[in-house]
C-alpha cells in the first residue's frame, strides 16, 4: 500500500520529473551517497580500522590485501586455498593499498578506503538500475526504482564494505543496461560492452555468469543476426575472463600443495545446500575440511551427498529445495538482515541500528517488504509485458539464478 501511495504521487508529478530530471537524479543519489558513507563508519569498530569480526570475509580480504601491497607475506593462506574464487577481490584490493601505500606511505586506512568505494558502488548501481528502468518504461518508473533502492535498510547496515557482492552487483546493473541499449539501438559495440562487463563481475561472483546464459538465450529466440550477436557476446566476454583469470591463476600466490591441501571443490557448496537449512553450515564445512586431499574430498563429499540423499529420500530432498532451501534463499535476498538482528552481539555490524529508536523488528520487517515487493513487481511486469524481449533478458537470469541456488550454497 505504502509504494502504491509513492507511485501514485510520482505519477502525479511526472511532467516535473520529466522537466528536471537530472537535479532530481543528482539530489536522490547524493543524498544516498552520503547515507553510505555515514551507515559505512559508524560500522568501524576501533581506530586502527580493523574491519569487524562479523564480516570475516571483507576482514581476510583487507588484511591480506594490506600485507601485499606493503610488500608481506599473505596472511591467512589457507582462506584464500579454500576459495579461490576470493582472489579478484583480494587483488583489487591490493591495487588500491598500492596507491594509498605511493601516496600516503601507509596501508593502515585500507579499509576506510574501501568503505568510500562501497558507496560509490552501491550510487553507481541504483544509478543503471534507474536508467535501464527509464528506457524501459520511462520516468516515473526509474524515479519507482529509485525509491525501492533508497529504503532497501541491507544496502546500508549490511554492506559497509566493498565486498564482492558490491562490485558483481555494479557490474550486472552495467551489464543490464548495456544490453537493453543494444535492443534498443542494435549497436554490436553495446553488445560487446555488456559482455566485457558481465566477465568483471564474473571474476568477482561467478554466478553473474548465468546472465549470459540468459542472454544468448534471447538472442537465439530474436531470429535476427543471430550467429554474430551471439559470437559477439562470448568473445568480449571469453577475452576479458579469461585475459584476467590466466594472469591471477598463474600469480604464484598459491602453490599447487596448498590448493591439494585447502581447496574446496565444488561438490561441497551442492552438499551444504542439502544439508541444515541449505545455506552455510559448520558441521559441512567442518566435514570438508578434514575430508583428506582435493581428491579425496571430492570422493568422500560425492559418498556424503549420496548418503544425504539416501535418507532423505527423494521426496524428502524435493521438499527440502522446494521449501526450506528457499527459505535461506529469501534470507539472502535480503543479505540476511533478518538473521543478523535475531543473532545481534555487541560487536555485530549493524549493532548501532539496533541500539537505535527504530525497533529492530521494524527494520527486519521494512526490508522483508521491499524485498517481498520488488519480486511481486517483477513478476508483474513478466505477466504484463510478456512479449517484450527486453523485458524477459533479467527475469531469465532471475531465473536461472534461482534454480542454481537451489542446488548451490
Amino acid at each position: 500500500m505504502a509504494f502504491t501511495f509513492i507511485y501514485k504521487l510520482i505519477c502525479k508529478y511526472d511532467n516535473k520529473l520529466k522537466k528536471n530530471a537530472r537535479l532530481f537524479s543528482f539530489i536522490a543519489l547524493s543524498v544516498m551517497f552520503v547515507l553510505l558513507l555515514i551507515c559505512g563508519f559508524m560500522n568501524r569498530q576501533n581506530p586502527v580500522h580493523t574491519p569487524k569480526p562479523s564480516l570475516p570475509d571483507v576482514s581476510i580480504a583487507i588484511r591480506g590485501a594490506q600485507h601485499l601491497a606493503a610488500g608481506e607475506a599473505l596472511s591467512n593462506v589457507e582462506y584464500f586455498s579454500r576459495y579461490p574464487n576470493t582472489h579478484a577481490l583480494l587483488f583489487f584490493f591490493t591495487g588500491i593499498g598500492k596507491v594509498l601505500l605511493f601516496i600516503t606511505g601507509s596501508v593502515e586506512h585500507l579499509y576506510s578506503v574501501a568503505i568510500v568505494i562501497n558507496a560509490v558502488l552501491i550510487t553507481l548501481t541504483v544509478l543503471l538500475v534507474m536508467k535501464c528502468s527509464a528506457m524501459l518504461s520511462g520516468t516515473r518508473a526509474a524515479a519507482f526504482s529509485f525509491v525501492l533502492c533508497f529504503f532497501f535498510s541491507p544496502l546500508y547496515l549490511v554492506m559497509p564494505l566493498t565486498y564482492t557482492d558490491t562490485i558483481a552487483m555494479t557490474a550486472m546493473a552495467g551489464t543490464l543496461y548495456f544490453f537493453i541499449r543494444f535492443i534498443r539501438k542494435q549497436k554490436l559495440y553495446n553488445l560487446a560492452l555488456s559482455g566485457i562487463l558481465c566477465a568483471l563481475g564474473t571474476l568477482f561472483k561467478p554466478t553473474v555468469a548465468i546472465f549470459v546464459i540468459a542472454a544468448v538465450i534471447i538472442l537465439l529466440l530474436s531470429k535476427h543476426s543471430v550467429l554474430k550477436r551471439v559470437i559477439t557476446l562470448l568473445l568480449a566476454f571469453a577475452i576479458v575472463f579469461t585475459g584476467f583469470t590466466i594472469p591471477i591463476n598463474n600469480s604464484g600466490l598459491i602453490s599447487d600443495e596448498l590448493y591439494d591441501t585447502y581447496k574446496y571443490p565444488p561438490q561441497h557448496w551442492v552438499m551444504m545446500s542439502l544439508s541444515g537449512s541449505g545455506g552455510f553450515n559448520n558441521e559441512a564445512a567442518s566435514f570438508t575440511t578434514n575430508a583428506g586431499n582435493y581428491e579425496q574430498k571430492q570422493e568422500n563429499i560425492n559418498n556424503e551427498i549420496i548418503r544425504i540423499v539416501k535418507e532423505k529420500g527423494v521426496f524428502g530432498t524435493v521438499y527440502h529445495l522446494l521449501f526450506t532451501k528457499v527459505a535461506a534463499m529469501w534470507d539472502s535476498g535480503t543479505l540476511g538482515l533478518y538473521s543478523r538482528i535475531q543473532d545481534c552481539q555487541s560487536d555485530n555490524p549493524i549493532q548501532w541500528a539496533i541500539t537505535t529508536p527504530l525497533p529492530s523488528s521494524l527494520i527486519a520487517a521494512v526490508s522483508q517488504g521491499i524485498y517481498a515487493s520488488i519480486l511481486l513487481l517483477s513478476l508483474m511486469g513478466a505477466i504484463k509485458k510478456r512479449k517484450n524481449i527486453i523485458f524477459q533478458t533479467p527475469l531469465l537470469a532471475l531465473f536461472g539464478a534461482f534454480v542454481f541456488f537451489m542446488i548451490w550454497e
